[in-house]
């Protein structure tokens, strides 16, 4: 898209008052119009795309929300320190840490809790808005979220929580609550060691039914990707876990090359949206742990020493088969020696044997 098709659509939008504008992922450049933010605007999302400049001077106005996610444009005064960071995400931008972290673990939409593994996951409570980025207080993670549910009649609310047990977990609490999105909500790992890391995924379906009424029959599907990369298509909490308000773990493995990890949940259009009320759909996630598995030096060293070991063993082995074989090659040359010794001195015998036969006039 040009900047004067963005010009039209801004131009457009000011006469139909629009309120929400999402323009994230349309490969628009050059820099933001100055009167993109209306007056009536209280969301606009521009995230992941090659855009730079400056902030239009009334981005900061109360009531609006923001997200320049995965952009050049400098949005310190919106993202504070999170900023650099997540310049991370852009493929020409390299990326170091001092300090690196090598894991985070976040309670979507609740408080801070202790799994009965002992990990400790960091609270999520940020309420956030249509468009908008929170970063947590020790700049380990940030979760940005974009949409806002239709026509739901609790308001626009991104968190959601139950008072039911939850089944198949020692960590019931973990999954009471959680955090949704009616189109696409991202976290990402901040200032980690570049290598290899497990992504566990904690899921519960706590706002769709089990019941054998109509109100069971609500589907919730969406997408997620880690790294960019799809891991997860049309997914069905519910039809995983084999019905709601039960534990689900997913668990994959993905590269940090660039000390920042995206776990992207998005709702592609599928699945149900007003059941068991309206605005039941979107992405659903109860917790996130991520911890690295290995980096990229200790990959190496471990790999050139199970290559020597292999080596080393390779020839232990040859050397023994060379032993063996002597050891039987001299064994056979001697047996067969010693064979033929005997058939050798046994011929003068017979052959004295068979004259004096001869001589005597006997048939031999």
């Amino acid at each position: 898209m040009c900047l004067f098709q963005l010009v039209y659509l801004v131009l457009l939008e000011e006469v139909l008052a629009i309120y929400v504008r999402y323009l994230g992922s349309n490969n628009l450049n050059g820099q933001l119009p100055a009167n993109i933010i209306g007056p009536n605007l209280i969301a606009i999302d521009v995230s992941f795309n090659p855009l730079s400049g400056n902030l239009p001077q009334n981005s900061m106005r109360v009531g609006l929300s923001m997200n320049a996610v995965g952009t050049s444009i400098n949005a310190n005064n919106l993202q504070g320190k999170a900023s650099g960071m997540l310049q991370c995400l852009k493929a020409d931008f390299k990326c170091s840490n001092k300090v690196p972290s090598k894991t985070f673990s976040v309670k979507c939409g609740g408080t801070d809790q202790t799994s009965a593994s002992g990990i400790e996951y960091e609270g999520d409570l940020e309420s956030m808005g249509a468009a908008s980025l929170y970063t947590s207080s020790d700049n380990l993670w940030a979760v940005s979220n974009t949409g806002n549910f239709i026509s739901n009649p609790n308001g626009q609310q991104y968190l959601t929580q139950t008072g039911s047990q939850i089944t198949g977990t020692l960590d019931s609490e973990l999954y009471k609550t959680a955090r949704i999105s009616p189109s696409s909500l991202r976290y990402y790992g901040l200032g980690l060691q570049n290598g290899r890391y497990s992504v566990e995924l904690h899921f519960a379906e706590i706002g769709m039914d089990d019941s054998h009424s109509w109100k069971g029959l609500g589907r919730r599907l969406f997408d997620v990707y880690i790294q960019g990369e799809i891991v997860l298509k049309d997914f069905n909490i519910k039809n995983e876990a084999g019905g709601s308000k039960k534990a689900l773990i997913k668990t994959f493995e993905a590269n940090v090359t660039n000390t920042i990890m995206d776990i992207h949940f998005f709702w592609a259009g599928k699945g149900t949206c007003c059941i068991p009320y309206q605005g039941t759909y979107g992405p659903l996630v109860s917790a996130i742990h991520v911890s690295q598995v290995s980096d990229g030096a200790g990959s190496s060293k471990k790999d050139k020493k199970r290559v020597g070991k292999l080596v080393g063993i390779s020839m232990a082995c040859v050397a023994g088969l060379v032993i063996i074989s002597s050891v039987f090659y001299l064994w056979w040359i001697k047996e067969d020696s010693s064979q033929h010794m005997r058939i050798y001195t046994g011929h003068p015998v017979l052959w004295m044997g068979l004259e004096r036969m001869v001589i005597q006039g006997k048939e031999p």
